[in-house]
């Protein structure tokens, strides 16, 4: 495979497997009760809806996957990482 196609097959896969990863929750707002998340994620600046609190899990004791209205998922890899607001307004949400 050239260099060429490597390249394209890359750009492929990251749109395929679009994973932000959440370093920091901004803010939740709501609209309507249904939440609107605020975020800074490795790929910018960032907001989604979540349809219901059962679309924002914790994986394990410290990996969180949220699924946004349009069915995009977002990650928090190490929930203890983050900083102080960003897990308060997490444990609010997060079931």
């Amino acid at each position: 495979m050239n260099a060429e196609d490597k390249e394209l097959l890359q750009e492929k896969l990251e749109k395929a497997y679009f994973i932000p990863i959440i370093k920091k929750v901004k803010d939740i707002q709501y609209d309507f009760r249904k939440p609107i998340w605020y975020v800074e994620t490795d790929r910018g600046d960032m907001s989604f809806e979540v349809r219901s609190r059962r679309d924002a899990n914790y994986i394990s004791s410290n990996r969180v996957v949220i699924k946004d209205a349009n069915g995009n998922k977002y990650e928090i890899n190490d929930y203890n990482a983050l900083d102080a607001e960003s897990k308060e307004m997490i444990e609010r949400e997060v079931t």
